[in-house]
């Protein structure tokens, strides 16, 4: 992994107030069982989510962060997913994963069925966490945009704290906006992974901001020829 240095700006909140809990965490489980609703896109329709990872190792183990920014797109029998070395474009016919460091593309044209399991699995785990968890703190502030920030942190159960070594979670979510921001995770202090650090900069079920076309179309141009793009590139068929 190579270093990444990098700084998190927090939001710097005017005041900050206690709230009951159930007040304070109401919009954020309507929110996180409104979005497990979203199972399959339906016709014409596209999912689209931007989102980051950083993980933070334990200093006893290493000093490299590493941050992993992404896309997803999800339309009925199509997927693009994206990063800065990895990219994936699949549909029903074709999935092609573009390595990009090595200039290499695994092409699969017999691709297994595509499952929402991006959005799907992050939706189920924010719920099973906030079900699950003991509630240690919950309060609202209000930062410098005007906008209601509600802030929770949770101790993990003992299913959750066993499997994956986790000690706590904290969670930010924005309620002027109705979105989630932030969850972060600290593990256990024998763990190689300190904290993970999920950010959320866009998530939306009725995204209009393109049309996904076909994998194949992605990589070869209307002639059938390899675009210049990936003229360089290893094809591998799998």
């Amino acid at each position: 992994m190579k270093i990444v240095k990098c700084f998190l700006f927090a939001l710097i909140p005017l005041f900050s107030y206690e709230v009951g809990n159930a007040q304070c965490l109401t919009p954020v489980k309507e929110y996180v069982n409104e979005s497990a609703r979203h199972t399959e896109p339906k016709e014409g329709q596209i999912y689209f989510m931007q989102f980051s990872v950083k993980s933070i190792p334990a200093s006893k183990f290493s000093s490299e962060i590493a941050i992993v920014s992404s896309k997803i797109f999800r339309s009925k029998g199509q997927l693009i997913y994206e990063t800065k070395d990895v990219d994936i474009y699949q549909d029903e016919l074709n999935a092609f994963m573009i390595i990009h460091p090595n200039k290499r593309i695994i092409w699969s044209k017999e691709p297994e069925k595509i499952k929402n399991e991006a959005t799907n699995k992050i939706a189920a785990l924010q719920k099973n966490l906030l079900e699950s968890s003991q509630l240690i703190d919950c309060s609202i502030s209000v930062a410098e945009n005007g906008h209601d920030i509600i802030s929770i942190k949770l101790k993990t159960s003992d299913d959750i704290k066993n499997e994956f070594k986790v000690a706590y979670s904290l969670m930010k979510f924005d309620r002027t906006l109705n979105q989630l921001l932030k969850v972060e995770t600290i593990y256990e202090p024998d763990q190689p992974l300190a904290r993970q650090i999920i950010e959320y900069q866009k998530l939306d079920y009725n995204y209009k901001g393109m049309k996904i076309k076909p994998a194949k179309s992605m990589i070869f141009n209307s002639k059938g020829q390899v675009k210049p793009e990936f003229k360089q590139y290893t094809f591998i068929e799998n």
